[in-house]
């Protein structure tokens, strides 16, 4: 009598878990090798438990997910995306917000939700190009086009500190002041932006 209420009572504990790994820390054991594993396998054929209902942690998570249809709050298209109710993490468990990533960088990377975003306003990215045009001040190069603060401030983002460069000038800029090269691109910098603030008054 006692063999039989023991053994039905490993049935539930093997019942109430999901996989074995779950059924050993029920047991107060741990599944951390092969070694184990064995162990685990000759324990459940020991007491003839029934876990034809075990499945494994990738399967588990398949079993788990659920498929939902949602409205992108960006451009209003409707999308498939997983859930996982049972997940640890709320990414999981809410699964995707947009349809895209070009939808994603829309909603989190712009206006207030951009790092660079200044007081309702706009980035500095976008103040630099309402006054200059989308390539290097220096080169016109225009595949590749960064603003550099003149003051090396990024807090200070008035129009007359910004100024669009490529990568290669850019670097430059930030070498050490006494570096030729720097002093020669700060002067032509300044030479530019004297020019075009006179232009614009």
């Amino acid at each position: 009598m006692i063999f039989i209420e023991r053994d039905m009572k490993f049935q539930k504990l093997a019942n109430a878990s999901r996989n074995r790994i779950e059924f050993a820390e029920k047991l107060g054991m741990r599944l951390t090798n092969g070694r184990d594993y064995k162990r685990m396998n000759s324990f459940i054929k020991q007491y003839h438990l029934d876990v034809q209902h075990f499945v494994g942690h990738s399967n588990w998570k398949r079993i788990t997910s659920i498929t939902v249809i949602k409205k992108c709050p960006v451009c209003n298209s409707k999308f498939e995306t997983k859930i996982y109710p049972n997940a640890k993490t709320k990414r999981k468990q809410d699964g995707n917000i947009t349809c895209s990533a070009s939808c994603s960088n829309t909603m989190f990377r712009s206006d207030e939700n951009n790092g660079n975003y200044i007081s309702g306003k706009c980035s500095y990215r976008q103040r630099a190009f309402r006054i200059w045009k989308r390539k290097c001040a220096i080169c016109n190069w225009d595949v590749l086009v960064e603003i550099h603060h003149i003051d090396l401030n990024r807090n200070n983002n008035i129009k007359e500190n910004l100024i669009p460069l490529c990568p290669n000038h850019h670097t430059l800029t930030q070498l050490s002041k006494n570096d030729r090269r720097r002093i020669r691109i700060e002067k032509e910098m300044h030479k530019i932006i004297t020019n075009k603030f006179q232009r614009i008054a």
